[in-house]
Formats: structure tokens, sequence, C-alpha cells
């Protein structure tokens, strides 16, 4: 029968006898075919479904984000931190506008003005942080990674290197490896930000007004 190998979201099918062929996953073992043996957890049938197969891909880069647990925790802290202050401005704008310029309320304006400004600031350094723990974990990630794949590739010998080929191995470790960093460093910078800046805001909105706040969870809906 048929065997599929699933290394990096290639798949490479091995029908005849002899076949030979190692898994890439730097912290997995090697597979191999008929004259070598099959380790147990690093099996790759045509049968499993995707979504195994990125939950196992998923599990073997995890080492490679330990070292960066902090990272981890204090950027997606700090990027809901800047996403409050963000959703704040505007309902101290209003504010300002309804009982400061309608009151001709001086002191208020510049109360609520100065109030404004902080948040601004902490805003700003709350993104900064962000973005540097982003920065560290993403780029050290692949650092690790990359460096593993190479260790990897230079224990493969000539037959398995020409069977999964020079460019297959040397895209691995290039575009695959910056392909992960980049989605490490937006899992940081957007996994807290985008969903609590659309719920936060359909929040703000139905306390100010209810009606107008159905219409936005209505075109919400539509699209």
């Amino acid at each position: 029968p048929c065997i599929y190998l699933y290394i990096h979201n290639t798949t490479f099918s091995l029908p005849g006898q002899g076949s030979r062929a190692a898994f890439l996953l730097p912290t997995g073992g090697e597979i191999w075919y008929n004259d070598f043996r099959f380790p147990h957890d690093e099996r790759r049938r045509g049968n499993e479904t995707r979504w195994a197969k990125a939950v196992r891909a998923m599990d073997s880069m995890l080492p490679f984000l330990k070292p960066y647990r902090k990272q981890l925790i204090v950027g997606p802290f700090f990027k809901f931190v800047e996403a409050v202050l963000e959703l704040m401005l505007p309902t101290m704008m209003s504010h300002m506008i309804d009982q400061g310029v309608l009151l001709r309320d001086t002191n208020y304006i510049w109360r609520m003005g100065l109030a404004m400004l902080i948040c601004i600031c902490v805003g700003l350094l709350s993104a900064l942080i962000c973005q540097y723990s982003a920065s560290i974990a993403s780029q050290g990630f692949g650092t690790l990674l990359r460096n593993a794949l190479f260790r990897k590739v230079n224990g493969l010998s000539l037959k398995e290197s020409e069977f999964v080929g020079t460019a297959s191995l040397t895209n691995r470790i290039t575009n695959d490896v910056n392909n992960l960093q980049q989605a490490v460093a937006m899992l940081i910078r957007l996994v807290v930000r985008a969903p609590f800046l659309c719920i936060g805001g359909f929040v703000i909105a139905l306390i100010s007004n209810a009606r107008l706040a159905l219409i936005v969870l209505g075109g919400m809906l539509l699209f």
C-alpha cells in the first residue's frame, strides 16, 4: 500500500519498494520506509486529517517557544492594555464635548484632555513593549528552529537529500522558517487586540446608544 509522509506542509508518496526518506521535523526522529523502521509517534498516513497534521506540526514547534514564555505572556498583556485605552478615548472625547464644551467648563476640558494625553502615552508605551516582546520571541524562535533544521539536514545521507531535493530543503530552512516567525509575531500582536476591539467596541456602542448598536450588530452579521 501507498504510504504518505507529511513533511512540513508537503506530502510525499512512497509507492515502490526500497524507497527511503527522512522525516525533517527537528524534534522528531527519522521515518524509514521498507528496510528501515517507523518510529510509532512519527508516522504520517494518508487517512490522517489536516487538523491532526496541523496539531502534530504545532506540537513540534512548542519546544522552540518555551525559552520565550515570558514574551508570550507580556506581549499579549500589553496589547490588551493598549486595546482598552484605545476604546476609552472615544468615550472620553464624548464626555469632554457633552460636559465640557457644551457647558463651557474649561477646567473639565483641561482635566479630560490631560487624562486623554496620559492614556495616549500609556497606550504608546504598551504598544512598544508588545512590539519588542513580539520581535524577541519571533526572531529567537526562528533562530532556534533554523539551527535545529540545519543540524537535521546535515545529518541526512546523500540518498535522503536527493529524495527530498536540495531546493525543498533550502525552502524549509529559509521561507518556511520566515513564515513561522511572522506567524508567531502576528499571534502576539493580534490574538488579543482584534477580538477585544470588535467585542469591546460593540459593548461601548451598546452602552452609548442601543439603537445604533443594533445597526452595527446587523452589519456585523451581514458581512
